[in-house]
């Protein structure tokens, strides 16, 4: 007995549909780090430490205010401040055993918002 052809087509769709359902998510993907410290799904690398966020500054910042390493007691985020249409912020690591020691977010003239995770140095260095 032969398939009809709508079964093929259910087949095909029910094939594709499976592939679609196993792909890893955003979250299952393997997460992106530097110094330790967890990298928003669309950061773009410009150097070593220095990305591009490709969102509002908000935005960024509340993506990193809900990661755990940023909770109250691990981390101090200073007050923003605004300066010739810059927008800046920074964030000092209270965790003296990571291997970042704080992060600067900011927005320049153009709405560019960038950030920059400075290495925590050894003593002794």
């Amino acid at each position: 007995m032969k398939a009809p052809n709508n079964f093929k087509l259910i087949l095909g769709l029910a094939s594709l549909l499976g592939l679609f359902l196993l792909a890893p998510t955003e979250a299952q993907a393997k997460t992106r780090k530097v110094y330790g410290m967890e990298l928003p799904p669309y950061a773009k690398e410009l150097s070593k430490g220095r990305y591009a966020s490709h969102t509002t500054f908000d935005k960024t910042i509340d993506y990193f205010k809900k990661q755990r390493s940023f909770r109250k007691k691990k981390v101090k985020w200073l007050k923003p401040v605004t300066l010739m249409g810059v927008k800046y912020i920074h964030v000092r690591n209270l965790d003296r055993k990571s291997k970042w020691s704080g992060m600067n977010i900011y927005e320049l003239k153009g709405r560019k918002v960038r950030f920059y995770v400075m290495p925590r140095h050894k003593k002794g260095s």
